[in-house]
């Protein structure tokens, strides 16, 4: 794909239309206007179809590229074929500023040269660009060897090469994106856990900020459906519910109201699966705690995002939690168990308070009282369900009873989904794609699996689980 950018040190460009914008934000609605691009109606969340669309990754929470991993594909190739499945909604990630470096390993012109590369098809790089990006992927991305400004400009590049297909009239329907970006703000309630909240929640609002200002200036706004906190390790309700709405008007400052009219997405306490108690959070003045009044003042659209995760060093992951938890006198919950995973994950977790929480604001903030899920460990659902004797895929207890919650929550919590990856390769395989010794591709965890020759094989059973979610 032959590149669509402008010649010439476009690093400076963007970072001097970054800091004229920053002097006011109301400027970035007008550089929007200047574009003659009209402005799209923030998502329902009862209409999410959603997909990840993650990072090129070698091994497990590995970040080897910057921009969506493309697996193999044109880039009309892989939006056609997720726009061929009905997604509506993709995503991009926005590594926070913290990681990256001050000084990159990367000149601007080898940054272009990167660029150029992402830009054409494997099969087709020249053995300079081959090289150049095996740099890049095995030492530059993985280690955010990096700055800011060329993290913002390889993502903006991506979405420029986007715009020219639209332009010419080569793609249609294309699903609009969702930033995301994984900061932790752990909880407590020392003087330096407060304090660190307080700092990642500046440093949230001003990447995101600075990231749409940047593509509103270059008339890319309108591939931006809305922000997303991914997961960010803080299951206390009475520290986690202040935050999203600091970091929601903390975006809003920044872009002059730029999220009134747009979605946020907020993964659920800890690693995204603990609410409880968020049914009864108090604010300062002992009342209880406003938070969708607050929420709605500040988002075209809100939703809580389910992930069936919990932190923890072992190889049991959120199992380990709940064998060790009492689901009856006496007795330890039992993972084969549907009926104690609706506990577990209702009560002893908060799923529970969540629909209370959920259904007593839903008539007065139906836009923003939702919870939309996002996935397991892996954002699909390879560990919620097994392969079966007859090699179809059958669900395992915890996703029955996750099946039960959400159907029995209701509306707010039935329709919208941003769950299942849109594309694995060779390249991202992991151990459990094996099965008895056998490579199994279609296991709950993409839609499409892309071969080293560039097609893209339809995955018929983990399209299935998200089709019907949260139907059987």
């Amino acid at each position: 794909m032959k590149s669509c950018r402008p010649k010439g040190p476009k690093i400076g460009l963007a970072l001097l239309l970054g800091a004229v914008l920053w002097l006011g934000a109301a400027p970035a609605f007008a550089a929007a206007t200047a574009c003659n691009a009209p402005v799209s109606p923030p998502l329902r969340v009862s209409q999410i179809k959603g997909v990840r669309t993650k990072w090129l990754s070698f091994a497990p929470d590995k970040r080897n590229s910057i921009e969506p991993d493309l697996a193999h594909l044109s880039l009309r190739r892989w939006m056609d074929d997720l726009h061929r499945v009905g997604v509506n909604l993709a995503e991009i990630n926005l590594e926070p500023r913290r990681k990256l470096a001050r000084r990159s390993a990367l000149s601007d012109r080898q940054l272009h040269e990167v660029e150029d590369a992402i830009s054409t098809l494997r099969g087709a790089r020249t053995p300079a660009q081959k090289s150049l990006m095996e740099r890049f992927e095995d030492s530059i991305a993985p280690h955010w060897e990096y700055t800011v400004s060329q993290r913002d400009e390889i993502l903006l590049d991506f979405l420029r090469h986007l715009q020219a297909l639209r332009a010419r009239g080569a793609i249609a329907g294309s699903p609009r994106f969702i930033i995301h970006q994984r900061l932790w703000f752990s909880p407590g309630s020392s003087r330096r856990k407060r304090r660190n909240r307080r700092v990642r929640a500046d440093e949230f609002a001003d990447d995101m900020a600075g990231f749409i200002r940047l593509a509103d200036a270059h008339c890319l706004g309108g591939w931006i459906a809305g922000i997303r906190l991914g997961e960010h390790n803080n299951n206390d309700m009475n520290e986690f519910l202040p935050l999203v709405v600091r970091l929601a008007r903390g975006v809003n400052e920044g872009t002059g109201g730029w999220l009134k009219t747009h979605l946020f997405v907020a993964d659920g306490g800890g690693m995204g699966a603990e609410y409880r108690g968020i049914n009864h959070v108090l604010g300062r003045n002992g009342q209880p705690y406003p938070f969708f009044r607050d929420i709605a003042q500040e988002t075209g659209a809100f939703t809580f995002g389910y992930k069936f995760e919990r932190l923890l060093r072992s190889d049991h992951g959120i199992r380990g939690y709940m064998m060790i938890q009492h689901c009856g006198p006496q007795r330890f919950c039992n993972v084969h168990s549907v009926r104690d995973w609706e506990k577990y994950l209702g009560k002893i977790l908060g799923f529970d308070d969540l629909v209370s929480f959920l259904k007593a604001n839903r008539a007065r903030y139906p836009r923003d009282a939702n919870v939309v899920f996002v996935g397991d460990i892996t954002d699909a659902a390879v560990n919620l369900v097994r392969l079966g004797n007859n090699g179809t895929l059958e669900d395992r207890a915890p996703m029955t009873a996750l099946r039960h919650l959400f159907i029995k929550a209701g509306p707010m919590a039935t329709s919208g989904k941003i769950f299942m990856n849109g594309f694995n390769t060779d390249a991202n395989i992991r151990r459990q794609n094996y099965r008895e010794g056998k490579l199994v591709v279609d296991i709950g965890r993409a839609f499409y699996f892309v071969g080293n020759n560039g097609e893209a094989r339809f995955l018929p059973q983990s399209y299935r689980i998200w089709k019907d979610w949260p139907q059987p």
